[in-house]
């Protein structure tokens, strides 16, 4: 999985992320339904790598995660998915990478439009 529109201050030549998720590296994971049809997805042992483009040349960051949770509703703009993600660092330079990178997001999935849990 690769992330976009990635930046940071400490990276003026940029930033990419890339994570170990993939059809070939499945992260273990397990759906529990809430009031349907919502609800939730637990991930575990999830990896990310950021490159962080410096004057000085490329860094590679690599962090990783016991596990955290998605949040699953079903909203008027279709299948929506919230997360935060505390990572800890386990490779890189603390000056460039930091100790940990805190993620968040939320997408509204649109394919396939009938996503749901039961």
């Amino acid at each position: 999985m690769t992330f976009s529109s990635c930046s940071s201050a400490t990276c003026p030549n940029g930033v990419t992320m890339t994570s170990t998720a993939s059809s070939a590296n499945l992260w273990p994971a397990q759906f529990t339904t809430g009031t349907a049809p919502n609800g939730t997805l637990k991930i575990e042992k999830a990896e990310a790598q950021f490159v962080c483009g410096t004057i000085i040349g490329n860094i590679t960051c690599k962090f990783s995660i016991s596990g955290f949770t998605v949040g699953f509703a079903v909203g008027i703009l279709g299948p929506t998915l919230t997360f935060q993600v505390n990572f800890i660092r386990t490779a890189g330079a603390e000056a460039i990478c930091g100790t940990k990178d805190d993620l968040t997001g939320t997408y509204v999935v649109k394919t396939p439009s009938s996503l749901f849990l039961t």
